[in-house]
């Protein structure tokens, strides 16, 4: 199976669309949903590019970056909606080819448009609509902050939470961590979830997560500028490390189904 696919407005459309029909021929038991990297959701909240330009259509957003005149179809989106409306009830052979086109240059240009997300904060867009990690999607990234500056104690910076979905041959475990140095890990096969917690610290304004004790084998994050001495920097100030929260995310759980495994 799929891992993630890439849409442009997907969420809205495509993706409900593609589970309503393998609901419909009985395959829904069957299909893995992948993980969707909807590009438009990205473009939408994460840049400026909605200050630009008149509408986020994906033609628009073509034309803005050069590349309307590989296009050949005739329609756009909501006329290929209702045309194919009208196909299923008729049959029409020219209206189905209109549609086709249409599909075929969407698909075609959209490889052309994935280089967009260098025009938003990806890092950002990640932490806030989430993203695959192996056979499981990232859905949710909850910080509770909290402590004194001054007190440098387990957890007395608060925590993180990440919880998400299971997409393919649901796990069942639970790791309880009785006084809160490393975390909680739940994995729920009946309800194809997953969450895991892992403790704060506060040194200053830096909020950290103390590498040694969640994650011992974390040497993909010591290259990182806000790494140091198996600290790993996930917020200074007011600011969110995204890029380095993402990245933590992707070893802890990378490193869980290895185990689990």
């Amino acid at each position: 199976g799929l891992d993630a696919v890439i849409t442009y407005n997907g969420t809205r459309f495509d993706m409900p669309f593609v589970k309503a029909r393998a609901a419909r021929y009985g395959l829904d038991s069957m299909y893995d949903t992948p993980h969707n990297l909807d590009l438009y959701h990205i473009i939408n909240k994460f840049s400026e590019l909605r200050k630009v330009l008149p509408n986020l259509k994906q033609k628009t957003v073509e034309n803005f970056f050069g590349l309307w005149n590989t296009r050949t179809d005739e329609i756009d989106g909501g006329e290929s909606v209702a045309l194919y409306e009208r196909w299923e009830r008729r049959g029409e052979r020219d209206v189905l080819e209109k549609i086709l086109l249409h599909n075929s240059d969407d698909v075609r240009q959209l490889t052309r448009l994935t280089p967009i997300v260098k025009k938003a904060d990806v890092h950002r867009a990640m932490s806030n609509i989430g993203f695959p990690v192996k056979s499981l999607s990232v859905k949710g990234i909850r910080f509770e902050i909290g402590g004194s500056a001054a007190d440098l104690s387990i957890g007395s910076g608060g925590r993180l939470t990440v919880s998400g979905v299971q997409r393919k041959r649901p796990l069942s475990y639970y790791s309880y961590d009785a006084d809160g140095r490393k975390g909680d890990i739940a994995f729920d096969d009946r309800r194809a979830e997953f969450s895991f917690t892992v403790p704060l610290r506060r040194v200053g304004d830096l909020t950290v997560i103390d590498l040694d004790r969640v994650l011992p084998d974390h040497a993909g994050l010591s290259e990182s500028p806000f790494y140091e001495s198996g600290f790993l920097v996930v917020k200074q100030g007011e600011e969110y490390k995204y890029a380095e929260i993402n990245h933590f995310i992707r070893l802890f759980l990378t490193k869980v189904l290895e185990e689990l495994a």
